[in-house]
């Protein structure tokens, strides 16, 4: 991996790899977490306006010039950072050079257009909370935070959506498109040309300091509950607790212990509650750290006669009885797995590069799966028994 910082502040990572295709990545260290209760959303609504049109293109344009080489060009908010990416096979670099470019440099956000993407976003809203199986994550957020603005949802409000206007658009593109707040990741095929013609392409960015607001930790479990009734067949669950940012010395633990309890088909929660009872088609548990808070849940989806029942067989894998080196080491042996294999796609790659970038240093990326290994049984029992103490909070969707 070669980093490099311009005068201006951009950051900027090639990561040379074995394959005919590239990525180009822009991280913008800049998400829901740094809203207001006056623009909620405004992040996940600049991510939509940034691909509608610039001085040189239109939205149209500005697409067909990845897709119609066969390349993939989209985007994602979350919490803590914007992406954006193009994806094409390298001999098409160019193309993807010159339309990042063009949208950081010369979007217009034109009223028209602020007027359209704005109720695209409010059918995507619709669509988010017609779908409990994605509401229900909020709705958990909701419940284990009281201050952190990881409560809010990425996605926003309607109510906030609907009074933003164009200049509350150019004012927050303008604070935080910045390149001392951005991020730019190549991965794939890379020749010293293209790594030249790169850093010429982003050294005009000008610098401005930027002042995000303060976000503190919180580290209590308040064990809050929340019921929301709607209109479904099965019964949506979920139970869990705060845990610790990325990096933190618990988080590989913790990492694991998401791995044996409800990862695949061969963790203990799969086991018990669909192998053995058939009573959930969908059910796991994740870990998931970020720069500024981290959390761990176990979810499920079930007839409602069979909720009760399910809930104790979760919490009752959560006393981690008889745990054993094997299901230690397959863990580990998953992680490392899922996370190479992964990261052979030059997509994936730049995501995660970014991703740590953002949250500490891209360097981390590649020391995870050490560390991991380095994990011992005392290490995740005595982290069990820090975080396993019966305070979760508990999200339930049902009729």
């Amino acid at each position: 991996m070669d980093k490099t910082v311009l005068k201006n502040g951009l950051t900027i990572i090639f990561e040379k790899t074995k394959s005919k295709s590239i990525t180009l990545g822009i991280c913008v260290k800049t998400g829901s977490v740094n809203e207001t209760n006056e623009n909620r959303g405004i992040s996940h609504f600049l991510e939509h306006l940034i691909f509608e049109g610039t001085k040189n293109r239109t939205g149209r344009e500005i697409v067909k010039e990845i897709e119609g080489v066969g390349g993939e060009f989209n985007a994602f908010t979350n919490y803590e950072l914007t992406f954006f990416y193009a994806k094409v096979l390298s001999k098409f670099f160019n193309n993807a050079l010159d339309v990042i470019s063009d949208i950081l440099k010369d979007s217009l956000f034109e009223d028209k257009i602020i007027e359209k993407e704005r109720k695209v976003v409010l059918e995507e809203m619709n669509l988010w909370k017609d779908e409990p199986k994605s509401y229900q994550w909020y709705l958990f957020h909701k419940a284990l935070y009281k201050n952190h603005p990881a409560k809010y949802p990425v996605i926003g409000f309607k109510e906030t959506l609907l009074r933003l206007k164009r200049n509350d658009i150019l004012d927050y593109f303008d604070k935080y498109y910045v390149p001392n707040n951005m991020v730019v990741i190549l991965t794939g095929d890379i020749t010293p040309k293209i790594k030249s013609k790169l850093k010429k392409e982003f050294d005009e960015l000008k610098f401005k300091p930027i002042i995000k607001p303060e976000i503190k930790e919180e580290k209590e479990n308040y064990g809050l509950r929340i019921k929301k009734r709607k209109d479904v067949i099965q019964s949506y669950f979920i139970t869990g607790f705060k845990t610790v940012t990325l990096g933190h010395e618990d988080s590989y633990a913790l990492d694991l212990l998401s791995v044996i309890l409800g990862w695949g088909q061969s963790s203990r929660l799969f086991n018990e509650i669909r192998m053995k009872r058939g009573l959930s088609y969908d059910v796991g548990a994740t870990h998931e750290c970020n720069k500024t808070f981290g959390y761990f849940g176990a979810y499920l989806s079930t007839e409602p006669k069979n909720l009760e029942l399910c809930k104790n067989l979760i919490l009752n894998e959560f006393k981690l009885e008889k745990l054993t080196d094997k299901e230690i080491d397959d863990a580990k042996n998953m992680i490392e797995g899922l996370k190479l294999l992964r990261n052979e796609d030059t997509k994936e790659l730049a995501f995660s590069l970014g991703y740590w970038e953002n949250s500490s240093k891209a360097e981390d990326f590649y020391n995870y799966i050490k560390k991991l290994k380095k994990v011992t049984k005392q290490d995740i029992l005595r982290v069990h028994k820090k975080y396993f103490t019966g305070k979760y909070s508990e999200i339930l969707i049902a009729k």
